[in-house]
């Protein structure tokens, strides 16, 4: 019944592509526990190798290999944008460019890009920080502040 399904979809299989490219990746977002990296590397390559064996030998292994790259390029990009999160709330003092403002009713948020610190070891790439007292401050600006940051 199900391979009479497959036969039957065969002219849609490529289209079937991105729903496993998706399905893979959601598969990683629905893990009870963040793997290790290797794990995103080894479901890329193992993909990439699937899909090159489709493309040369077996074209049944096309939807396989979109769930394995879907999860390993899932994985890898977590890793990409991954930022360093405060376990407790910490006082900072801070260098940074301002890189835009925003008005508020009482002062000003600004988002520091460009950050430094001795305080943090890996301080993030950008960082809002809300200032009581509005100022002449222009993106593109260096700041330097000590400053409440929040988890």
């Amino acid at each position: 019944m199900a391979n009479s399904f497959l036969m039957a979809e065969r002219d849609r299989w490529p289209l079937w592509l991105a729903v496993a490219l998706g399905a893979g990746a959601a598969g990683y977002f629905a893990l009870p526990a963040e793997p290790p990296v290797v794990l995103g590397w080894a479901a890329l390559a193992l993909g990439l190798g699937a899909a090159a064996v489709t493309i040369k030998w077996h074209w049944r292994l096309g939807l396989v290999a979109a769930l394995l790259l879907g999860f390993g390029l899932a994985k890898l990009r977590e890793e990409a944008v991954a930022t360093p999160v405060l376990d407790q709330p910490k006082v900072a003092h801070l260098t940074a460019r301002i890189a835009s403002l925003e008005p508020r009713e009482h002062g000003v948020r600004v988002v520091l890009d460009q950050v430094r610190s001795g305080a943090l070891p890996q301080p993030p790439r950008r960082i809002r920080v809300a200032l009581r007292a509005g100022g002449d401050f222009r993106p593109g600006q260096w700041l330097s502040l000590t400053a409440r940051l929040d988890t």
